[in-house]
């Protein structure tokens, strides 16, 4: 969360955050659609694959950060 501002500019869009329990958030971006249109999916197909890509490029680094700092010896 204290990353949320930089993530949303890096993603180009505004993020929602829902706190999983114990598990932490689960973090996501929205549009609306109408999932039974046959003549927008493959726009939607196409921002799904384009968010997919953003959400890889911002957190993908973020996660490496994580592991490395979790699997360093304490000492």
């Amino acid at each position: 969360m204290s990353q949320k501002t930089e993530i949303e500019q890096q993603i180009g869009e505004k993020l929602y955050a829902k706190m999983m329990g114990n598990y932490g958030y689960m973090i996501y971006s929205r549009r609306d659609v109408d999932l039974y249109d046959p003549e927008t999916r493959t726009e939607q197909y196409t921002w799904l694959l384009n968010q997919l890509e953003k959400f890889h490029l911002a957190f993908g680094p973020r996660v490496k950060e994580l592991e490395s700092i979790i699997s360093e010896p304490s000492g």
